[in-house]
């Protein structure tokens, strides 16, 4: 998707949880872990501190994005409920 179009993708997302929840949510998960090459810049450009799209390691761990920290919060794939949903 291009970066304009994923940008304005997930800051509609972030508006409605905002706008039902009241707080704005600090955290992203992307559909099937299939995040774009421009996903973690424009997660952080909206105020993001984590993500949890990453399965190359056990414990949390930072990266450089904008010359910013950001974290990254793997998790184990076989917990990712969305497979659950592919098998109905």
């Amino acid at each position: 998707m291009p970066r304009p179009q994923e940008a304005e993708w997930i800051a509609d997302g972030v508006d409605v949880i905002e706008k039902v929840t009241g707080f704005r949510p600090k955290g992203y998960n992307n559909y099937w872990i299939r995040a774009g090459v421009n996903t973690l810049e424009i997660l952080q450009d909206l105020g993001f501190t984590y993500h949890i799209d990453d399965l190359s390691a056990d414990e949390p761990f930072l990266q450089t994005i904008n010359g910013a920290p950001f974290a990254t919060v793997p998790y184990s794939v076989h917990l990712n409920d969305i497979a659950s949903v592919a098998r109905a």
